[in-house]
Formats: C-alpha cells, sequence, structure tokens
C-alpha cells in the first residue's frame, strides 16, 4: 500500500499531523508537502531532503490525475482562546520530541480536483473556504462544535457541498490501549441534526 502513495499533503505541524511522517513516509518514496515547520520535522523523522516540498498559499500542485491548491487554513484555539505550540519550530528540532516542540508555523487547507469532482479539505473546525465553488465532497475537521453553525452556513451551504466526511474529532490525548473516543469540545450527533 505505501508503495502506491505519491503524496503527502500535510495541513499544519502540530504532533497529532506529524508525529508518524518518518514512519508513514518509509518505503512508499512519496513526496511531502508542507511549510517550513512541517519540512523541518519531517527532515527529522528520517524524511529524505529530496523528498520535502516547502509549499505557499494559492501554489497549485499536479500529482498524477490530481491537482491540488493551497489554501489558507485557520486553526481554532485550544481553550480560552490560547493555541497551544504556535510558531515555527526549533531549528534544533529533534526526533522524538515533547508534543509542544511541533509548533505550528502555517495552517493550510486544500482543494483537490480529480476528474471532474472537487474535493475539500479543512482540518480546522473554522471555515476556510473562500473561493465560491461547488465541493462534491468536503473532508470536515470537527473538534469544536460551538463552530458548527459558523462552518454550515459560511462554508458547507455556500459550497453546496455534497457529501461531509467528519474527521480530526478524535481525542488524542487519550491512551493507545483504548478505543478512540471524540474530543470533549466535538459533538458529532449534534453536527449530524444542524446540517
Amino acid at each position: 500500500m505505501r508503495k502506491k502513495i505519491q503524496a503527502i499533503f500535510v495541513t499544519h505541524s502540530h504532533y497529532d499531523h506529524l508525529l508518524d511522517i518518518g514512519e508513514v513516509h518509509k518505503e512508499s518514496y512519496s513526496k511531502v508537502f508542507g511549510s517550513y515547520s512541517t519540512i523541518k520535522i519531517a527532515s527529522a523523522s528520517g524524511v529524505k531532503k529530496k523528498f520535502l516540498n516547502r509549499i505557499k498559499i494559492n501554489q497549485k500542485i499536479k500529482v498524477g490525475e490530481f491537482e491540488i491548491e493551497v489554501l489558507k487554513g485557520n486553526h481554532p484555539t485550544h481553550f480560552m482562546n490560547f493555541t497551544l505550540a504556535e510558531g515555527k519550530v526549533d531549528d534544533d528540532f529533534s526526533y522524538p520530541s515533547s508534543a509542544l516542540s511541533y509548533k505550528m508555523d502555517e495552517v493550510y487547507s486544500f482543494l483537490i480536483k480529480y476528474k471532474g469532482k472537487t474535493i475539500f479539505l479543512n482540518a480546522s473546525t473554522y471555515p476556510s473556504l473562500t473561493k465560491k465553488i461547488n465541493v462534491d465532497i468536503m473532508i470536515q475537521g470537527l473538534a469544536h462544535a460551538k463552530n458548527y453553525n459558523e462552518l454550515i452556513t459560511k462554508q458547507i451551504i455556500p459550497s453546496k457541498t455534497k457529501l461531509v466526511i467528519p474527521s480530526h474529532h478524535d481525542n488524542l490525548f487519550s491512551s493507545l490501549d483504548k478505543e478512540m473516543e471524540p474530543v470533549v469540545t466535538s459533538d458529532i450527533g449534534l453536527f449530524r441534526k444542524k446540517i
């Protein structure tokens, strides 16, 4: 399976998005696309420089039959209007490292076009699709129930999204020995009712 992976696009460089980038990349020889911090962390995790690609907002990238446009994303606060681990990753970042060492410098969402279909990936609960475009599939982060109304009215309805696939609502602070549970700020049932 890994050998079929041609590219890995990273929305932002917090640990829950990059902790296993070296392992995922191993044997795939895929390109890794992301911010300065993403590239630094991936490199420290064993990804060779020739596979690392720094991306910029509004950049369009072709991977096989896929066209990926890099859009500005947003990251919600973690608590009390505070976001953990913001800024560029330290120059001396090494792997393994603590969760707070995985600093987030930029946040992206991705508009993907494939065979006449449009897919939008937004890891954040904040709306980030500002283009007027119809979306076939939206892969949507749902970590913060307080933002569901804004997300629905400003992004999902205007884009006439046909299918929403919930993502990034799991509690990554819980033990891996236990069954995955949603993060306390998420409410998938509430999202289903609102949509």
